[in-house]
């Protein structure tokens, strides 16, 4: 067997080495550290460490719980690892990847009549996988997506409870066995599991984690993903805006301290991926919001943005009265 350290100092020979000499078995642990070399713009002339090449190489994150510091009705399960025959998730059927690497893998997914987006998450060594905010009319497609990326789908994931479409939860549990629907529990909706701030949504070796981000509904999370990479924000901020804070206990007072104290926090390249979008864009970044967003961007005071959206003069919510009773129970028909 080859030395591996021997190709350290030429990633060009490493990667004839990952193409041309390692066993099957082995090759899915090469596009972690595939990804790693070019995340770190290495050049034939690049010196890599040992323990570097190692942790992309070797190490395999242990499974663990889904928990918090405090006690909560979350998950105790302790997630079983799914085998897989491919590492291979930069194309799939039905969608584009918007996001794929050796961590977390992300399919993102649109709803024409809500504006919605849906969010497949997963493990790409286990292929455990999360869906957030799914929408009831879109559950086929959703499950279709997951199977042709060979995902095991664990749980559906709320934000919150939409006022714009009914959530895709319910009708996911009916048709795939043990997931379990997740939201917040200010959220005073039916769910498996109720979460809290600071809670770790598990998939494989992966998670997300929650932070409350109250004001556009009182219940509403975003989910910041286990490296600070992403982070998904709901409708607390959306592309250039934010959800609206006139219903369902909205409060801009509180949208602007939420945005600010947990979204805003995060690192300037942590990529925003919002519930919804209306002009066709699909993502935006931290650092970019902070600086050019008009209502909490920009240098707005907490007084400027109270008053921006006081003065929206919006519409009422054409499905409010449909879609926030049927996701109170976690999108499940009036019987």
């Amino acid at each position: 067997m080859h030395d591996h350290r021997t190709f350290l100092e030429n990633p060009a020979a490493l990667f004839c080495l990952i193409l041309l000499d390692l066993q099957p078995e082995m090759l899915c642990r090469t596009r972690p550290l595939l990804l790693l070399l070019s995340h770190h713009k290495v050049s034939s002339t690049t010196r890599i460490s040992s323990s570097l090449f190692q942790q992309a190489f070797y190490e395999t994150p242990k499974n663990f719980f889904c928990s918090s510091d405090r006690s909560t009705t979350s998950s105790s399960r302790l997630f079983s690892s799914s085998s897989t025959d491919s590492n291979n998730i930069n194309m799939a059927k039905g969608g584009s990847i918007v996001r794929a690497s050796d961590k977390i893998g992300i399919k993102q997914l649109f709803d024409d009549d809500s504006s919605t987006y849906t969010y497949l998450l997963w493990d790409p060594d286990t292929k455990d996988a999360v869906v957030v905010d799914p929408v009831d009319i879109q559950v086929d497609r959703d499950i279709t997506a997951a199977n042709e990326l060979g995902l095991n789908l664990v749980y559906g994931v709320n934000t919150h409870a939409h006022a714009d479409h009914i959530t895709g939860t319910w009708l996911l549990k009916q048709k795939i066995k043990g997931l379990q629907s997740v939201i917040s529990e200010a959220s005073k909706a039916k769910a498996d599991i109720h979460i809290h701030h600071g809670d770790r949504i598990v998939f494989g070796s992966r998670y997300i984690e929650a932070r409350a981000t109250p004001g556009h509904t009182e219940g509403c999370l975003s989910y910041v993903a286990d490296d600070q990479s992403f982070v998904l924000t709901g409708d607390a901020l959306l592309i250039m805006g934010c959800g609206r804070t006139d219903f369902q206990g909205g409060s801009a007072e509180t949208l602007y301290e939420s945005v600010h104290s947990q979204i805003f926090s995060l690192p300037d390249g942590t990529i925003v991926y919002p519930a919804h979008d209306y002009k066709g864009r699909t993502q935006s970044s931290v650092g970019d919001e902070k600086e050019n967003n008009p209502r909490l961007g920009s240098g707005k005071t907490k007084a400027e943005y109270v008053e921006i959206m006081a003065n929206l003069n919006l519409n009422y919510p054409k499905h409010i009265d449909v879609a926030v009773p049927a996701n109170l129970r976690c999108g499940a028909p009036d019987v």
